[in-house]
């Protein structure tokens, strides 16, 4: 049969000819790349300001932006007192519930490692406590006070004493953690390792703790929600007994217990042995 003056079977085996001409082209084409996954960013860290200095950055009324050092979130605040730390409070209902969306939906004391964005641009780091206190006067933001936000060398209002677990939050917050447990006597690096307990601080823990046992103490650490040192009696440089009172996790009751704490000299800083602490999570 002929079609158009063209035999069938001509315009079959031209039909097919195309066909592998668009193969043959579409199989030359290079094989698409995936793109690269972006460079991962470094962790923004905060300047390491004393409060003096930031006392006068941050006045009262002027606004700031909060960044949680974990998670990235952030929400706005108002300075509205303090002498010797910032007493601010959530700028609207959102900003409300940002912060307590960090302190997974529920308020607590712990302190957090945070930056503070101040209106002229400077990131500072500090340390947040995430409990609503004392009186509040932004109306409409649904936070019934003030929180804490501390600084290189604030005191609490209370004590007139720096408070241990927020200055190592702000210590992280500003990445000198390490050369800041450099400095520390082994009475200290105590303080800080029940500090990091205290908080939940996996990070901080990590740093200040060493040995075999360490592993399985970061993975109890949660078992615990509250430690305080009631005692600390030393025995040489390496050795210390110390009474503690702490708080099992679900647990209404405290519990005391005796502590015999040793450190170790490594090459950076003191650090506690792990296997000191393990008995305030074991069961």
């Amino acid at each position: 049969m002929v079609f158009g003056g063209m035999p069938r079977r001509w315009m079959l085996a031209v039909a097919l000819g195309l066909m592998l001409v668009v193969v043959s082209v579409y199989l030359m084409q290079p094989v698409p790349r995936p793109e690269p996954p972006p460079p991962q960013e470094q962790p923004v860290k905060g300047e390491f300001l004393s409060w003096k200095e930031v006392d006068q950055l941050f006045p009262r009324y002027s606004n700031a932006n909060i960044v949680d050092f974990e998670t990235g979130l952030s929400f706005t605040v108002q300075r509205r007192a303090g002498t010797y730390h910032a007493d601010v409070q959530p700028l609207t209902a959102e900003d409300t519930a940002i912060m307590k969306k960090i302190y997974s939906g529920q308020w607590a004391w712990k302190r957090r490692a945070i930056l503070v964005v101040l209106d002229s641009g400077r990131v500072v780091a500090a340390s947040m406590n995430g409990m609503p206190h004392g009186s509040g006067a932004i109306k409409g933001n649904k936070f019934n006070g003030h929180f804490c936000i501390h600084f290189r060398d604030s005191i609490t209002h209370g004590s007139r004493k720096r408070d241990t677990a927020h200055q190592v939050m702000i210590w992280k917050a500003a990445g000198v953690l390490k050369e800041q447990l450099a400095e520390l006597t082994t009475e200290q690096v105590i303080d800080v390792a029940i500090a990091a307990l205290t908080q939940g601080d996996s990070h901080i823990l990590r740093e200040v703790t060493c040995d075999a046992e360490q592993a399985k103490l970061l993975d109890s650490m949660e078992d615990v929600t509250w430690v305080k040192s009631k005692s600390l009696r030393k025995i040489d440089e390496q050795h210390f007994i110390a009474q503690v009172q702490f708080l099992k996790r679900g647990s209404i009751k405290t519990q005391m217990l005796t502590l015999h704490i040793e450190l170790v000299d490594s090459p950076e800083h003191w650090c506690v042995s792990a296997a000191s602490l393990l008995p305030l999570v074991q069961p």
